[in-house]
């Protein structure tokens, strides 16, 4: 299908902020928790060398980590249980910082954090709509939608203001959806595979190559696919009806995830690299997926290791499968916390993603320096 381009009037100069300061300087437009990233135990173990944080919500009781930069700062979001509104939420040298939506209410979800903290994701415009939004300095943008669906996200910004992610085509709050980019104040519509009809992108590398999926005219399911210079390239797969490219680093090492053939239960971890497709080891976890790689190649994700229904967080390195909650000290082990899954890693190491406690119940993002054990 055609790429189809839209000017967005009003956005180019946005655009141009994005690449500019942190995200985190506007704080009287969001509510601040000051001196909050460490709990206090931790923060006696963090003078001790534990390279482990656990990040406290904003006006909740629960925390969650998406995305982390190479300035080790943390976009997620807290909210005080599945049932609640959720704030897109960022952590950064010692505070957190709960931005606002673009109606003023709602839930924010972000998705994704460059180097120069502008965060992506979406929220809450209405009551019957949520928007693709981008937050720089503390405020958000609304991206907007294609032909006034009600509905669109962003899933991911380079470091040079490109941004993915999807829309309904619209009008109104049914359809499919198709992948997005926005560039240059434009909002380009990036089309599916011949004869498909819905498609989401979900990474974008510094060149601007973008992966994520789409489906197909022969009724074969979802594919993961890559876009790169305005033509729709199908990756391989296991055989399965849902395969999915989360991410792409800048030697374009792509990671994501597969269905095996006739298979309702399981998934396989896996990462394309010239071409050709490899599963990663998962540790004999029956579902397993790749969220996130970095520039050095350091692949994050969960594996149901030993079944575990929440998930175990993962790193590979190579091919090599880590889980990291062999990294943890024994303080956090004895405390009750265990890591469930890994959502991003930056170039210097740094991972996060969401924690549980067994023994208090609670759900905290975590920040965690893979590198500080040579992994």
């Amino acid at each position: 299908m055609q790429r189809r381009t839209f000017v967005m009037s009003g956005l180019g100069p946005l655009f141009v902020a994005a690449c500019g300061g942190g995200g985190e300087d506007a704080p009287a437009l969001a509510d601040e928790q000051e001196a909050t990233v460490l709990d206090a135990d931790d923060a006696a173990s963090e003078r001790g060398g534990r390279a482990i944080r656990f990040l406290e919500p904003v006006n909740g009781t629960e925390s969650t980590g998406i995305s982390v930069n190479n300035r080790g700062q943390v976009a997620g979001f807290t909210s005080a249980g599945e049932t609640a509104d959720f704030g897109t939420t960022l952590w950064s040298r010692g505070r957190a910082v709960r931005f606002p939506t673009l109606g003023g209410f709602g839930s924010g979800s972000p998705r994704c954090i460059n180097d120069a903290g502008k965060i992506v994701g979406n929220s809450t415009l209405s009551v019957t709509a949520s928007h693709a939004t981008l937050w720089t300095g503390g405020r958000p943008v609304d991206l907007g939608t294609l032909n006034d669906a009600t509905a669109s996200g962003a899933t991911c910004i380079n470091n040079a203001g490109q941004i993915v992610g999807w829309s309904y085509l619209g009008p109104g709050p049914v359809g499919t959806t198709h992948a997005l980019l926005w560039s240059g104040g434009r909002m380009i519509d990036l089309g599916t595979l011949p004869g498909g009809s819905l498609s989401r992108a979900s990474g974008i590398n510094g060149a601007g190559t973008i992966v994520g999926s789409s489906s197909a005219g022969d009724g074969s399911g979802t594919h993961a696919v890559l876009w790169r210079d305005g033509t729709v390239i199908r990756l391989s797969g296991l055989g399965g009806t849902s395969n999915h490219a989360y991410a792409i680093n800048d030697v374009g090492l792509i990671v994501g995830q597969c269905d095996p053939p006739n298979s309702q239960t399981s998934s396989r971890a896996v990462m394309w690299q010239g071409g050709r497709m490899t599963v990663l080891d998962s540790r004999g976890g029956d579902r397993a997926v790749a969220r996130d790689v970095n520039n050095f190649g350091q692949i994050v994700g969960s594996s149901s290791v030993g079944g575990h229904p929440e998930g175990h967080a993962m790193l590979w390195t190579g091919k090599t499968p880590i889980d990291l909650n062999d990294l943890l000290d024994a303080a956090s082990r004895n405390a009750g916390w265990y890591l469930a899954d890994a959502s991003g890693i930056s170039d210097i190491g740094w991972v996060t993603g969401t924690a549980f406690n067994t023994i208090t119940g609670a759900r905290r993002a975590f920040l965690l320096l893979a590198n500080r054990w040579g992994v």
